[in-house]
């Protein structure tokens, strides 16, 4: 991989991720737009005190770089990078018919008509979409949209008391609920603060009505089928253009000594950032090569490949963007969580094999995989196995009777 700012082999032992000030902190987890505004601000007693006509500060071409603030823009990029198990024409018919809150517009007999899929067809695309984020979209109303994203961050306790008891709720009788499932009021309120935690209108950040100016804070491109990346440093040209004025001047250096330390922070944060970004593109070359699906990549893996603290990572990628093939994308978009056939893979490869050797006559039932698997030393519990069966589309052991 070519980087044009040029990193050396060693670079994981030079660069020091320890930093003093909480400045510094802060620096790090700004965006371009956000150091550009910094900036200015710091710098703003200069234009007063010797303000030029003929200068601007650089917008690094705003209208190249304004930011589609769109759902349906944003879901179908996910949809073209996350690997679903959907047809691609139904997954777009679907996500333009959504609403402003990104919930279904239609009910399941008329999408099954508009589309000519039977009602089993539906609930599998439906769940695939329920994937994509942010969570709680595709959903019916407000209340299945927090029943998603209960479902999905498998808060199952928390997902049954609202599903199963409204009015317990409505009339605050948490005694009755914690009776009922023989559990502590504190565990009660403990769901309850996970229900509160979940968004009712997870579109919302979408809705804004202002197309929002963003500055990209790496490029990448590809040449000569290498992936090459580089730091978009907007901020020091602020300052090249007077640095000699600068320099005689006593008074216009009182008003640049902050600025000066704010850029040896951005210095140091454009390097946290090309560092983390690298390691990120080692895993996803194939997406910017070959446009393949995204690969598993969480914050986890790519703190301990570089051997520093995840918040650092958290900091570093949060509400930072880059530009490729003259499009902008958050860099979050390249981190993907494993779904749950691949987080038990080595499961569900043994229950695959199990079905695989039964008598196809009288086919094992849940129960019964439950009982080989504990002969085995495997403790999981009958209702995981269904649905772990059901997530590999195995059918259950009356349907393969049949079959």
């Amino acid at each position: 991989m070519k980087n044009e700012q040029l990193i050396v082999p060693t670079i994981k032992q030079k660069l020091n991720f320890n930093y003093d000030r909480e400045q510094s902190l802060e620096i790090l987890k700004m965006n371009n737009t956000e150091l550009m505004n910094r900036l200015k601000q710091i710098t703003k007693g200069y234009f007063e005190y010797h303000w030029n006509p003929y200068y601007s500060y650089p917008e690094t071409q705003q209208e190249y770089y304004q930011q589609e603030n769109s759902l349906s823009s944003d879901l179908i990029f996910q949809l073209h990078v996350i690997s679903l198990d959907v047809n691609q024409a139904h997954a777009r018919f679907i996500i333009d018919s959504l609403d402003d809150n990104g919930f279904l517009t239609l009910s399941e007999k008329e999408y099954c008509e508009h589309l000519q899929i039977d009602i089993n067809q539906w609930q599998h695309l439906l769940h695939e979409l329920q994937k994509l984020e942010p969570t709680g979209v595709f959903a019916k109303n407000s209340l299945d949209s927090i029943c998603i994203q209960l479902e999905q961050d498998s808060q199952t306790f928390a997902l049954q008391i609202l599903l199963n008891h409204q009015n317990e709720l409505l009339n605050q009788d948490y005694i009755s609920l914690a009776e009922k499932y023989h559990t502590s009021i504190d565990e009660i309120y403990d769901a309850l603060d996970v229900i509160r935690e979940q968004s009712p209108f997870p579109a919302a950040q979408y809705n804004s009505t202002i197309e929002e100016i963003i500055i990209p804070d790496l490029e990448i491109h590809i040449h000569d089928d290498k992936i090459q990346v580089r730091s978009i440093d907007t901020a020091k040209d602020i300052l090249k253009d007077f640095s000699f004025q600068i320099s005689q001047d006593p008074i216009l250096k009182d008003y640049f000594g902050n600025a000066s330390i704010l850029m040896e922070d951005i210095t140091k944060r454009n390097k946290t950032l090309l560092f983390v970004m690298n390691e990120i593109i080692k895993i996803q070359k194939d997406y910017f090569l070959f446009g393949a699906p995204l690969k598993i990549c969480q914050m986890q893996d790519i703190a301990k490949n570089l051997g520093i603290n995840i918040s650092t990572i958290s900091r570093c990628v949060s509400n930072k963007y880059f530009l490729f093939e003259n499009k902008i994308f958050s860099i979050r978009n390249l981190f993907r969580q494993p779904t749950l056939l691949e987080k038990n893979k080595e499961m569900i490869d043994m229950i695959e094999n199990i079905i695989t050797h039964e008598n196809k006559k009288t086919p094992y039932s849940d129960y019964e995989l439950f009982l080989l698997l504990k002969k085995k030393g495997l403790h999981i519990s009958r209702r995981t196995i269904t649905k772990y069966r059901e997530k590999a589309n195995i059918p259950n052991s009356f349907k393969r009777k049949q079959l």
